[in-house]
């Protein structure tokens, strides 16, 4: 296993207990490991780095946004976290880059993402769906269990929000769907028994 190492060509020297001994040089190259390859805008993704300068300014892109910065340890390496970009459905370059032009490149895969504004609520609550990720222009339906209850337009960076109002239903968990045109998301709602006096 080659040791954590900064980059650049380094010497592999062997000698026996009677003092022979030969040497090679091995060039350590730069590379870097994200802990997922896919996910929504705004979720939270980690990277980390190996074989790049020795206590060198590190800049983290992702397709052309730098998204994070970080310094390398005495051997090169690194470890940072950052926020999934803004960005449409699709497949982008995460890119790391020293200050002394070592790069290395991976692939990351953003797909569509939603949440709810509570996961809680009586029948007659007003909650907001929003979501990012999307195709820009198209329309998404909104589904509380079932039926659908609201529509929504994405805009041109891929994201949306509604409000909706909780229908009739009975206490316990129901599933809130979001359907656009390649995607499909589901999210659990729980109505109370008791709605508030």
């Amino acid at each position: 296993t080659v040791p954590v190492s900064t980059a650049g060509k380094h010497s592999i020297i062997a000698e026996n207990a009677e003092g022979n001994s030969d040497s090679t040089d091995f060039e350590v190259t730069p590379s870097i490991s994200l802990n997922v390859h896919s996910g929504a805008p705004d979720e939270l993704a980690s990277a980390s780095g190996t074989g790049f300068a020795y206590r060198s300014d590190v800049s983290l892109y992702f397709g052309k946004t730098e998204v994070a910065f970080a310094q390398t340890s005495e051997y090169g390496s690194f470890d940072v976290t950052f926020n999934i970009p803004n960005l449409i459905p699709g497949s982008y370059e995460v890119k790391a880059e020293d200050a002394r032009g070592n790069i290395d490149r991976s692939k990351f895969n953003v797909v569509a993402g939603t949440k709810l504004s509570s996961i809680t609520g009586h029948v007659g609550a007003e909650i907001t769906i929003s979501g990012s990720g999307f195709k820009p222009g198209e329309t998404l339906t909104i589904n509380f269990n079932t039926v659908p209850v609201a529509t929504s337009n994405v805009d041109s960076s891929g994201a949306f929000a509604k409000a909706i109002i909780v229908p009739p239903s009975t206490s316990g968990q129901h599933v809130i769907t979001v359907v656009g045109s390649t995607d499909m998301k589901e999210m659990i709602f729980n109505v109370e028994s008791v709605p508030p006096p």
